[in-house]
């Protein structure tokens, strides 16, 4: 896994084209229990 906040993930994808990016937040379950999840969907493109 990884830990990024917004800005950090638009910096990943610094000079690709981002067709979408989008983020959800949900609560699920981890290894140690209930966690409440932030996660980022991404479309982009060379």
């Amino acid at each position: 896994m990884t830990f990024h906040d917004r800005d950090q993930v638009e910096a990943l994808l610094d000079g690709l084209v981002i067709v979408e990016l989008s983020d959800s937040e949900f609560d699920g379950p981890s290894g140690r229990g209930p966690k409440h999840w932030h996660g980022y969907d991404v479309v982009a493109r060379a």
